[in-house]
């Protein structure tokens, strides 16, 4: 009797295995299928959709070539090859590292910029992914004030490919807060720049984005045409922490478009010092 009852019970789980197993596989195979099926779907939709509107570039509107444009789809979508290539990342070894300003042959320390040895910033430090000029000068125009919003993740991608290298600051960082615009610029423009860069940084490192809790509260004219000591006194007060508790004991990485002078970084760095921030480093696309 208790033989049968045995032999009975391992037939029972012998099946009660089998079951499992066949569900697991059956699982796999539907994922895999719905994969394969789901690529082919995109692959199919995009190759048709490059077919009919083929892509070109945002920049010099050339066509950006089938393959190139397939085997750059992960990085970029919107500028073609030549106009990336373009693109100069600065020479890390011989930038300043409080500034980020790139430095002459002759220069002497690092730590002694001329741009910015006479000012008090209270940002620890600067990376920058390029020099503002040419390429990227075009780029970033465009992104903002053509409104591509399109650009955003490109540059974006740049960016962190710069902070990268910098893991030990990286690993230090407890949040990033993106430069604010006012809400008529920003209504205006139709986004905030620096707020879509740092959303993709946030994703990329998994670090949270402050939202709202720093605010522009002064439009300033174009600071463009103005000396430094202009742009220091057109930024005075022109940022405000609505919500100074976030800020509070953090390590801060602020994300803005350019630095030419440092103005706009040092004022919210002043604001976020204030706010009993423990220390703030920059990260802009070009200086």
């Amino acid at each position: 009797m208790n033989t049968e009852c045995s032999l009975k019970n391992e037939k029972t789980e012998g099946l009660k295995n089998k079951s499992v197993f066949r569900f697991l596989r059956s699982s796999v195979l539907r994922l895999f299928h719905s994969s394969v099926i789901q690529f082919i779907r995109s692959y199919v939709f995009q190759s048709s959709l490059d077919l009919v509107y083929p892509p070109y570039c945002l920049r010099c509107h050339n066509a950006i070539k089938p393959l190139t444009h397939s085997a750059q789809r992960e990085f970029n979508l919107y500028l073609c090859p030549e106009c990336l290539g373009q693109i100069t990342p600065i020479n890390e070894s011989n930038v300043c590292l409080k500034c980020g300003m790139s430095l002459g042959p002759h220069s002497g320390k690092r730590d002694n910029c001329p741009s910015c040895n006479t000012m008090h910033f209270l940002f620890s430090g600067t990376s920058a992914y390029g020099e503002y000029k040419d390429a990227l000068k075009d780029i970033i125009l465009l992104y903002k004030y053509g409104k591509q919003k399109l650009l955003a993740e490109t540059l974006a991608k740049c960016l962190a490919e710069r902070l990268e290298k910098e893991k030990e600051i990286l690993g230090k960082i407890d949040i990033i807060v993106p430069v604010p615009l006012t809400k008529a610029k920003e209504k205006q423009r139709g986004f905030n720049q620096c707020e879509l860069i740092a959303g993709y940084l946030g994703r990329h490192f998994g670090k949270p984005v402050s939202k709202g809790s720093l605010v522009r509260i002064k439009e300033t004219p174009a600071q463009a045409s103005l000396s430094r000591a202009q742009r220091i006194e057109n930024l005075k007060d022109a940022f405000k922490a609505m919500g100074a508790e976030e800020f509070k004991g953090k390590n801060i990485l602020l994300v803005d478009d350019v630095m030419t002078t440092g103005a706009t970084a040092g004022e919210v760095s002043r604001v976020l010092k204030h706010s009993n921030a423990k220390s703030i480093y920059v990260a802009v696309l070009a200086r």
